[in-house]
């Protein structure tokens, strides 16, 4: 070989090659990190309207619950009573999430029906 070609040859593995794989390894950390980022974004939004729907659904089962107690025994259920079947819901279908939290979501679902709880006829507003 000559030495152009060594010297040619040199410069481009000890050089250039580890330079350009450096540039390209950024690239690609760079994009797995937005990649990862926006999954997580991603699941994140999944599971709060994970939670809204058993919300919805606990209040449901709670209504539900307190019409059945009614007419087989005559019994009425408390507010507080159908609070704690419609987060026992909630909670029994996502563990991970905290009492408080899934009272906040029951609330907010007990609040966008109308005619239901403390809300009256009134309706909230949903800004999504």
């Amino acid at each position: 070989m000559s030495p152009l070609t060594l010297a040619v040859s040199s410069l481009l593995t000890n050089t250039i090659f580890p330079i350009i794989t450096a540039i390209v390894a950024a690239f690609v950390i760079i994009l797995l990190r937005k990649l990862a980022a926006k999954l997580h974004i991603s699941m994140s939004a999944d599971t709060i309207k994970m939670i809204e729907g058993m919300a919805a659904s606990g209040v449901g089962v709670a209504e539900e619950a307190a019409l059945n107690a009614f007419k087989q025994k005559g019994m009425k259920i408390t507010s507080d009573g159908k609070l704690d079947i419609a987060v026992a819901h909630v909670l029994g279908a996502i563990p991970s999430i905290s009492r408080a939290t899934a009272e906040t979501y029951v609330h907010a679902a007990l609040a966008k029906i109308g005619g239901v709880g403390a809300t009256g006829e009134q309706k909230v507003i949903s800004h999504e």
